[in-house]
């Protein structure tokens, strides 16, 4: 408080008189000034970088991008300027899976939950799973004979349209 009384009556008096008259030091002074300017240029790069990633950035990921631009600073401080700014960042949404809404082509339900068939290769029954890997997406088509709950035959692909009927 005093050094900020301070900044604003420089014009009038030489920085000695004002520290002497508010007892403290002018090596004080400029400790402030500089931690002030430090505080603001810490301020204006997690803005600047905050808004640069779309608000998604907290202070985890803000802090990692400070220590690579230079600044020594900890998590906490980040959280601080964040919560003084007024910044908070967007919760990541859980993926949401889609199908087509439009459901062509539905086959009559033959099975009316008669899952236990009295011979095999009587009631087969398919699926399509989708599976998320590092690549995009991969689909699985799975036929499965009920008599015996073994797999007859399995394709796996990466467009789901392209699947082919003729299974392996």
């Amino acid at each position: 408080m005093k050094y900020a009384y301070m900044k604003n009556h420089l014009t009038s008096y030489p920085v000695t008189r004002i520290c002497s008259l508010l007892g403290v030091s002018s090596s004080g002074y400029y400790a402030w000034l500089k931690r002030v300017n430090k505080s603001a240029k810490l301020s204006e790069y997690i803005q600047k970088q905050y808004w640069q990633h779309k608000a998604r950035l907290g202070a985890p990921s803000l802090l990692h991008d400070a220590r690579e631009a230079g600044y020594q600073v900890s998590e906490r401080t980040i959280s601080r300027v964040l919560q003084q700014l007024g910044l908070r960042s967007k919760a990541a949404r859980k993926f949401k899976y889609k199908t087509d809404k439009a459901h062509h082509n539905i086959a009559p339900n033959t099975l009316d939950r008669q899952f236990n068939p009295d011979k095999p290769n009587k009631t087969w029954v398919t699926d399509i799973t989708y599976i998320k890997t590092g690549e995009g997406w991969l689909y699985l088509s799975v036929i499965i004979d009920l008599y015996g709950r073994k797999v007859i035959a399995r394709q796996t692909s990466c467009k789901c349209p392209k699947l082919s009927t003729q299974l392996t």
